[in-house]
């Protein structure tokens, strides 16, 4: 029998962050009243605003548990992932919470959509800010060079030089008119080598900076909260016990934060699916997509245009073929019979491109827990091929011709792992 969030008063939970599908709660009540809400958030779906009084979307919160317990839990180590339950609501608490907290949320989210009261349950995950003074999330993004097998003759060079973030970062940069204001690359992070690593932490500092902590690559928590450069820096400085050279807060940040992710399995893990996932590059798998289907002039735009959502039961039978050593696939030959098997994994590829660390500075872990957890591990909608095949030319094509584009080297040895 799953447990039930109304038990709690609304004023239990404080409002934590929110996104474009979902909006997070920390519970703040008794512990001593309600045990198994302390060291937890609730996750609640959203609704457009100009969908309210339709009929109710699909539940996503199931589908969500179920895609994390057949999928991810069995390819990331559980000491490295936040537990996950779910629980009840209804329509009365969710109406009660959304009305205790509609102020305290952003008004250009209020705007636009508000919780979907129609749902009956939630998720609920380890609290991995609230329960440490200090944290820290980090965006790591891509962590590998692509396969050169399926790379045209004119894509290669291009691919094969600079990482997809970092020519990303380009693509954007050239679009503003400006220059990055990040020099990080996700291939130092992933390297394993603790003086790339060191680099890569202070590369990410300094475009917290620059930014004014607006990206999305470092976010930093003290006692729960986020916090931003400049008004908050002497909040860090205490934290960190360091004067007022910002030199120093630096190199004290970039210090506290090197040994965890020297001594952590989890990049490794992570870069090791995102590239094992991705053996075709998307270009390839454009190119098996294509001598799949009648020959028309519109095949490569409609990549995965006619493909539907996994089922979970589909996702199973994906993991099982995935993990199995006994059925190996041969990448550099692609069979079109085996194209939703590329498509599926592609898919659950970009969920782990797309994923955060969650770093517990500041805390005592469990027994068994490791100070490094990975967060944000829903599975992308299928429809998205076509957008993201469209990104991947409109990215190359921007940095073609750019003479002085930098070298990134992945650390990894490609030839054996995409074998």
């Amino acid at each position: 029998m799953l447990l039930s969030a109304t038990t709690t008063n609304p004023t239990d939970w404080r409002y934590v962050s929110e996104g474009g599908a979902n909006i997070v709660f920390s519970f703040i009540g008794d512990p001593h009243l309600h045990p198994s809400f302390q060291g937890k958030v609730l996750r609640l779906c959203k609704i457009p605003r100009t969908s309210l009084g339709s009929p109710a979307f699909p539940d996503k919160n199931e589908l969500a548990l179920r895609f994390y317990r057949t999928v991810i839990e069995n390819i990331i180590p559980l000491k490295n992932l936040p537990k996950l339950t779910a629980f009840t609501v209804d329509r009365d608490w969710l109406q009660a919470l959304a009305d205790v907290h509609e102020s305290g949320r952003p008004p250009a989210r209020t705007r636009i959509d508000s919780i979907d009261v129609t749902r009956t349950s939630a998720l609920m995950a380890t609290d991995l800010v609230g329960q440490s003074t200090f944290s820290v999330e980090i965006k790591p993004k891509w962590g590998f060079l692509p396969s050169p097998t399926h790379l045209a003759i004119d894509t290669l060079p291009v691919k094969m030089r600079t990482c997809r973030f970092c020519r990303h970062e380009y693509l954007r940069s050239s679009q503003k008119g400006t220059t990055s204001l990040t020099q990080y690359c996700p291939l130092d992070l992933y390297s394993g080598d603790a003086h790339r690593i060191e680099k890569a932490i202070g590369d990410l500092w300094d475009g917290w900076v620059a930014t004014g902590g607006t990206g999305n690559n470092l976010k930093i928590f003290l006692h729960g909260k986020l916090i931003k450069p400049g008004e908050s820096m002497g909040l860090l400085q205490t934290q960190l016990d360091v004067g007022n050279d910002m030199g120093l807060l630096r190199d004290k940040f970039v210090a506290t934060l090197l040994p965890l992710l020297v001594n952590t399995t989890v990049l490794h893990t992570l870069s090791k699916l995102q590239r094992t996932l991705d053996p075709l590059d998307i270009e390839g798998l454009s190119l098996l997509w294509n001598n799949s289907q009648s020959n028309t002039d519109d095949s490569v735009l409609s990549l995965g245009s006619k493909s539907t959502q996994p089922s979970i039961e589909e996702w199973s039978l994906f993991i099982e073929r995935y993990l199995s050593p006994d059925r190996p696939l041969d990448h550099k030959n692609p069979d079109s019979a085996n194209l939703r098997y590329y498509i599926l994994a592609y898919l659950l590829s970009t969920t782990f491109k797309d994923c955060s660390i969650m770093l517990s500075v500041g805390s005592e872990n469990d027994p068994g827990d490791d100070p490094v957890r990975v967060i944000d591990l829903d599975v992308k909608d299928i429809n998205r091929f076509g957008k993201w095949r469209a990104l991947d030319q409109e990215i190359v094509e921007a940095c073609r011709c750019v003479v002085h584009m930098q070298y990134c080297i992945d650390s990894d040895t490609l030839n054996n792992l995409y074998d």
